[in-house]
């Protein structure tokens, strides 16, 4: 393989910043959670795009565009499965660490979130994956 400097190169965009940051997050407690805890693992899209951070009484929505899998999909799982960290948890899967100049967006398309639910959810686990893929 050879060196891609373009790539090495560019400036960290929004998606890429967001993925550095969720990356720094690994530790003792989250290594054991993945290797410990039995559970379902589904593989979803990196998400991308707008959501709605909050709505007001009034019925207005406050949204921002974001690249954070706990914005895209983090409601739904407390919402149907349970606490983060105790029920669920996921992490980013790299696909292709190669990037040609220019085709930047089709990388991000190829990244995955893994995420593993714990068995007492294998149902829920189902439906999110035919929610989200």
């Amino acid at each position: 393989m050879s060196f891609n400097g373009a790539a090495f190169l560019r400036p960290m965009n929004e998606i890429d910043m967001a993925k550095w940051e969720l990356n720094k997050r690994t530790g003792l407690k989250q290594a054991l959670w993945w290797a410990a805890v039995p559970g379902v693992e589904i593989t979803l899209p990196w998400p991308t795009g707008w959501v709605v951070l909050h709505e007001d009484p009034d019925g207005s929505k406050v949204s921002a565009e974001s690249a954070d899998p706990n914005d895209h999909y983090r409601p739904w799982l407390e919402k149907n499965i349970g606490k983060q960290g105790w029920d669920w948890e996921w992490k980013h899967i790299i696909t292709d660490t190669m990037i040609t100049p220019g085709y930047e967006q089709e990388m991000t398309a190829k990244d995955r979130v893994l995420i593993k639910i714990r068995n007492k959810h294998k149902e829920a686990a189902m439906v999110m994956k035919l929610l989200y893929s």
